[in-house]
């Protein structure tokens, strides 16, 4: 998850310390919120998730839609 966040981040933020902070933040944020999901029975579909997770900012909803259209 580390490094499929510096692959997207990297489109944005150039700064290499920079860039290494933000993924870590990034893939724990991801893994945590997943995590509770799990923990919690998973009464949110995965769509609800992704919409929570980019408008919470843990996914920046900007680049992720720049890299991912259809």
């Amino acid at each position: 998850m580390y490094q499929e966040a510096q692959k997207l981040l990297s489109l944005k933020i150039k700064d290499k310390t920079k860039l290494n902070y933000a993924a870590l933040i990034f893939a724990n944020g991801l893994f945590g919120v997943t995590q509770y999901w799990l923990m919690n029975g998973k009464k949110e579909s995965p769509e609800e998730m992704a919409d929570i997770i980019i408008h919470l900012g843990l996914l920046p909803g900007a680049i992720f839609e720049e890299n991912h259209r259809n």
